[in-house]
């Protein structure tokens, strides 16, 4: 009887573990990709923009080598693992260009405004791909959340020097977008697939950043955007890049590893909001108000979508597709050290 509470006992305080690891991993993600929206942010006033994505890919590509030839880690052992790798690789690649392109075409708020509506996606993945129950709350906190974050975007639309008169860029830079967001939200529900076969994060950003570096080359190539940085700060901001683009990655799939992708895609719209506090206090970007009530429905929703989250909210599959036999849901393994 004494070991049936103990056990009991070690089975909440995992849970418990596991949903604030969770949590911190899409705080650590946030943070990355925030602070690599304020490295792009200066560095595209002296660099080509394909340029800053080589940069960005090839070092995260680099730093992944070195990490391998280190620590060894497991390679894939099935067919189907090895191709889900391939996978969320490609889904990310497609994702960032998607964002750049975007970025590009429509400007930084609107095309921002339409990524972050990835929490929606991921929802409707969730239901279609791992079977979770569609629950009320999940639509409401992740539509709350792309309000949020629209609102707040309005702000860049607000201060963008030049107004969009092209009908052809709008239309391909919102689709372009929406591209972005459906591969983002791809990423979330492929990583915690690819989770249940305990793959090692290096493997997962191995392949992203060899994909995103063949590309990137591509892109500079038909850009003739090759360019060699002339001063020491330059070089590091680029460099810098490619670091927060690495652990952006990495913490996202840890993220997936211990939680929901509906709560982790509800969570990573925090981004916007360290990255317009990062505008402030680095770039000193004046303030208005639909920054707060945008970054309000945000926190609102974070916090929402955790209070009401319960320990049975998990998805029902598993490494073979399925529950397991005794018809409790099979968790995917949270290994870092395979």
């Amino acid at each position: 009887m004494e070991s049936d509470r103990t056990g009991s006992f070690f089975a909440l305080e995992k849970n418990v573990r596991d949903r604030l690891l969770g949590i911190l991993f899409s705080l650590l993600c946030t943070i990355s990709f925030s602070t690599e929206d304020v490295l792009l942010y200066v560095l595209v006033k002296d660099f080509h923009p394909c340029l800053i994505l080589l940069f960005n890919s090839t070092v995260s590509f680099t730093l992944c080598i070195l990490l391998d030839l280190t620590l060894k880690p497991q390679r894939p052992t099935t067919i189907k693992q090895f191709l889900l790798v391939i996978i969320l690789g490609g889904l990310n690649c497609i994702g960032q260009v998607a964002t750049a392109t975007a970025i590009f075409a429509i400007g930084p708020g609107s095309a921002v405004s339409l990524l972050f509506t990835s929490p929606i996606f991921t929802t409707a993945y969730s239901v279609l791909f791992l079977r979770t129950k569609l629950q009320v709350k999940d639509v409401f906190f992740a539509i709350c959340s792309t309000f949020g974050v629209s609102l707040l975007t309005r702000y860049l639309t607000l201060i963008e020097d030049q107004a969009l008169t092209d009908i052809f860029l709008v239309v391909f830079g919102s689709a372009i977008a929406i591209v972005g967001a459906m591969a983002f939200a791809g990423t979330l529900i492929v990583g915690r697939k690819v989770a249940y076969f305990e793959t090692h994060s290096l493997v997962i950003i191995l392949s992203y950043s060899f994909q995103y570096s063949i590309v990137a080359i591509v892109l500079c190539s038909a850009f003739n955007a090759w360019q060699t940085p002339k001063t020491l700060p330059s070089l590091v901001l680029l460099l810098g890049t490619g670091l927060t683009t690495f652990g952006g990655m990495l913490f996202g799939y840890l993220a997936v590893c211990y939680e929901k992708p509906t709560v982790v895609a509800v969570l990573l719209t925090t981004e916007v909001i360290m990255t317009f506090i990062g505008q402030f206090a680095i770039l000193n970007f004046p303030f208005h108000w639909t920054v707060t009530v945008g970054s309000a429905l945000i926190l609102f929703s974070c916090v929402g979508i955790l209070l009401f989250q319960s320990h049975d909210d998990e998805d029902n599959y598993n490494e073979h597709g399925h529950d397991d036999e005794s018809g409790h849901i099979v968790k995917p393994s949270n290994s870092l050290q395979n």
